[in-house]
């Protein structure tokens, strides 16, 4: 794929940039953002499809929560949005969640996260491949291929079904893997493949 760099990340997934690095290099750091690096998928076993990952920075002013923080179900959404007021923070940058179907997303941050990630730390978005996400506010259940956008719901970061195909091909997030008969605020397994990433 277009600029997709086949090549080792420059930190673990799971890891942040200020967390794998003694000392931050703001010359590495420039280089590196927006950069996208396949790797195998390594979150469900036997699948045999790689995942796209997107280095971006958190400019949200605030720690983010990640899907498996040990934290309030309500901050545990990953579905994030561009930072449209920055420079160039559009393919580099995101800065707050997902809270309606008509936002641009960039990604999910990658579930291998267990804690939040603070101001301006680099770390890891999924934008292609299988990726956990969170159920919203509306109950609903889910089957194999069921579209996915981000969630009109109280809780930001989360995803629900799209309501016609027209909504999931402006802002689909992906498809659902399994069939899952949720309500709200579970896991689900969708195959990621974020518009325009």
């Amino acid at each position: 794929m277009f600029g997709v760099v086949n090549a080792p990340l420059p930190f673990a997934r799971g890891e942040t940039y200020r967390t794998a690095s003694a000392q931050v290099d703001t010359n590495l750091e420039s280089t590196l953002l927006g950069k996208c690096f396949c790797v195998p998928n390594d979150i469900v076993t036997g699948l045999g499809l790689p995942v796209i990952l997107r280095l971006v920075k958190n400019t949200a002013g605030s720690t983010l929560e990640s899907l498996n923080s040990t934290t309030t179900e309500a901050d545990r959404g990953n579905v994030m949005i561009w930072d449209v007021t920055s420079t160039h923070g559009v393919g580099r940058a995101v800065s707050a969640k997902c809270d309606t179907v008509v936002e641009r997303c960039a990604g999910m941050i990658d579930p291998k996260y267990t804690t939040g990630i603070i101001d301006d730390d680099l770390f890891w978005i999924v934008v292609y491949g299988p990726c956990h996400v969170r159920t919203g506010d509306i109950a609903s259940s889910y089957i194999v291929g069921d579209q996915v956008v981000a969630d009109n719901d109280t809780d930001d970061g989360k995803v629900g079904e799209a309501a016609s195909d027209a909504v999931y091909a402006a802002f689909g997030l992906g498809l659902s893997m399994e069939v899952a008969a949720t309500s709200t605020n579970e896991t689900l397994l969708i195959h990621s493949c974020v518009r325009g990433f």
